[in-house]
């Protein structure tokens, strides 16, 4: 954890310059911040990177807006994909092992660094970029446009997150971060992701409309039970 935190504060000048330089002030004072108190809050930071990347990819804002959210179940034959960095990982990995005990009838496909490209299609500059990020950054493009491709789930060491295919959060996820990659951005890194699913659950109708209705719907049932009224 402290070779970590040296890497980062040894970067940090560079970091700096190029936010500064690509991203404007609000967004390199606050990975300033971040960095030098990665325990702290940190929603000015993702309110800066947010604000930024609106105005940056407004297109791809304007593409989802109107995306409709796909309902049903997964079907029988959905993939699970699971993601381990390195192929030797396959052998006794208590992750897949896991995976494989709960899935059923349905088929396991194992994605590494190795093979991705097998399985997902991907511009060649994206691609040049990829080798080059960690397995986090990695794993997060992968999981978003598996599922926004196909109906599946994605396993990898931190989530169990399952999609219909043309899921627009995936989509937009996806899309945004893979531009952000390419374009070597500073601001790529492990909050990136989150930053980017909020961004989607705001801006999408859809999206954001079936999060009311659940809300709704728990507030609902919140009332219900302090009232004592049951439904059964």
């Amino acid at each position: 954890m402290k070779t970590l935190k040296w890497n980062n504060l040894i970067l940090l000048p560079g970091k700096t310059v190029s936010a500064l330089v690509r991203c404007g002030f609000p967004v390199a004072g606050e990975l300033v911040m971040k960095t030098l108190f990665p325990r702290a809050d940190h929603s000015r930071y993702e309110r800066a990177v947010r604000d930024y990347l609106w105005h940056k990819y407004a297109e791809i804002v304007r593409w989802y807006e109107d995306s409709p959210c796909p309902t049903g179940h997964l079907t029988a034959d959905a993939p699970i994909w699971v993601f381990l960095p390195e192929e030797g990982e396959k052998e006794n990995n208590e992750l897949l092992q896991s995976v494989r005990k709960e899935s059923g009838n349905r088929p396991v496909r194992v994605i590494t660094r190795e093979n991705y490209r097998r399985c997902v299609s991907l511009p060649g500059q994206l691609i040049k970029r990829l080798e080059r990020v960690d397995d986090g950054i990695l794993s997060e493009l992968l999981c978003h446009t598996l599922l926004f491709r196909q109906d599946g789930t994605y396993v990898d060491a931190r989530r169990w997150e399952s999609a219909k295919k043309g899921d627009p959060v995936h989509g937009f996820v996806f899309d945004t971060l893979a531009a952000c990659i390419s374009a070597r951005l500073p601001i790529v890194d492990g909050d990136l992701s989150g930053i980017l699913t909020h961004m989607a659950e705001g801006c999408i109708h859809s999206v954001r409309a079936k999060r009311n209705e659940l809300d709704r719907m728990i507030l609902q049932s919140c009332s219900l039970r302090a009232t004592g009224f049951s439904m059964e």
